[in-house]
């Protein structure tokens, strides 16, 4: 923020956006990094981070919708889906800013004993495939006309507890259907299970397209399921439903 572009761009919006109210303008000089660490008493405080990220999602929803997504004035159809209409999400495990853990180090320049640097919310993932990656796993959304892309939210995933992956895409979901009218659902991966795609049919109303996961018997071959026989006709002829 102290290079000088960045910082005339952003008092020039902020003139912009409040042209009568002198006093909410930007001084001349940028601000510094005592200004950031003071604002990160507030910023870290969860309820104002909450109040951020809704605001994010309305604005990149309303972006979207202007570039043609998610129209809510055409007429949609459940049997031949516009892919217009559908999110594109995955689960991405963020490399950390520090690769160290939690604990003191050795200053080879000055002989004294310090605290590593370290991200607390760093930890190792299991990602597609079974490998073990280290990092900050995320779920984005994002939708796409053309070239042109739009991220629309993003949920970090917890550790331990929230569901997982599945959960953090849910909470995403929840957001984005009340400022997506024209939507109709996501795509995603296997991470999605049935309670998900239930809670999402039958609360939000989208249809969540993912992939099925393979069920085996206890030798590791594909299971069978019969589901029921139904008398069909006066004969009685059973059908396999």
């Amino acid at each position: 923020l102290r290079h000088d572009v960045v910082w005339k761009f952003i008092r020039r919006t902020v003139k912009r956006r409040f042209p009568d109210q002198p006093e909410m303008w930007l001084q001349n000089k940028p601000m510094r990094r005592w200004h950031y660490q003071r604002a990160l008493v507030y910023l870290r405080d969860p309820k104002i981070l909450k109040q951020l990220k809704a605001v994010s999602t309305r604005g990149a929803a309303s972006v979207a919708m202007e570039l043609g997504l998610f129209d809510p004035n055409r007429p949609i159809s459940w049997t031949n889906p516009d892919p217009a209409r559908f999110l594109r999400g995955d689960g991405t495990v963020l490399p950390p800013l520090y690769r160290s853990k939690d604990g003191m180090r050795l200053d080879r320049a000055t002989g004294e004993l310090r605290r590593a640097r370290y991200d607390r919310d760093a930890s190792l993932h299991t990602v597609g495939g079974g490998s073990k990656v280290f990092g900050i796993n995320h779920v984005m959304f994002s939708a796409h006309v053309g070239s042109d892309w739009v991220l629309l939210d993003f949920e970090s995933v917890p550790r331990k507890g929230g569901g997982g992956e599945g959960g953090a895409a849910m909470e995403c979901l929840r957001r984005l259907q009340p400022v997506l009218p024209g939507g109709q659902g996501a795509v995603f991966d296997k991470a999605l299970r049935g309670v998900h795609i239930d809670e999402a049919m039958s609360r939000l109303g989208w249809i969540l397209v993912t992939g099925v996961h393979s069920v085996t018997d206890r030798e590791g071959k594909p299971r069978d399921w019969h589901l029921e026989d139904q008398a069909k006709g006066a004969g009685g002829h059973k059908n396999l439903i």
